[in-house]
């Protein structure tokens, strides 16, 4: 049993977290913080499933975004998921040192580098696909795929 601020006794779940046990006013109707409520739940599942390859799921995007456009540049990965430049930078050397992508030169630009995956990179990203998948199918189980499908519609609407 927990006991919130205003004296009344909840019990409490294994799920709960410290904010159930305070009234948390407009933050209760909000789109915003549900959102992030709820992505921070879905990333603690993606990162816990993930963490025996060694990676994150925004790397996972990157490497995703590589392979399936072979020769992006890191402009062009920045602006596709948002990410800031110079975080780039970072993760793409991280990517680099641990042999899963190549830098090549572009021969119109020699300011820019195409980015493509290699074997290991390749072989690695088959592991986290798996991974993601299974994250993935958790969230269904939760939603059911009606529910799933609707929440990604909703979505997408609150991204145009």
């Amino acid at each position: 049993m927990a006991i919130r601020r205003d004296g009344a006794a909840v019990r409490k779940r294994p799920a709960d977290t410290e904010a159930e046990l305070f009234d948390m006013g407009l933050l209760e109707q909000s789109v915003g913080y549900r959102l992030r409520r709820a992505q921070l739940a879905i990333f603690a599942k993606v990162t816990q499933e993930l963490s025996e390859l060694d990676l994150r799921p925004g790397q996972v995007g990157v490497l995703t975004l590589i392979e399936r456009n072979p020769g992006i540049t890191q402009v062009e990965v920045c602006n596709a998921l948002g990410i800031q430049r110079a975080n780039m930078v970072t993760l793409i050397n991280a990517l680099e040192e641990r042999g899963i992508v190549e830098r090549q030169a572009v021969a119109a630009d020699r300011r820019s580098n195409a980015l493509v995956l290699t074997a290991e990179g390749r072989r690695l990203l088959r592991k986290a696909a798996d991974a993601h998948r299974s994250a993935e199918a958790a969230i269904t189980r939760r939603l059911g795929a009606a529910g799933r499908d609707q929440l990604l519609h909703l979505l997408e609407l609150l991204t145009e």
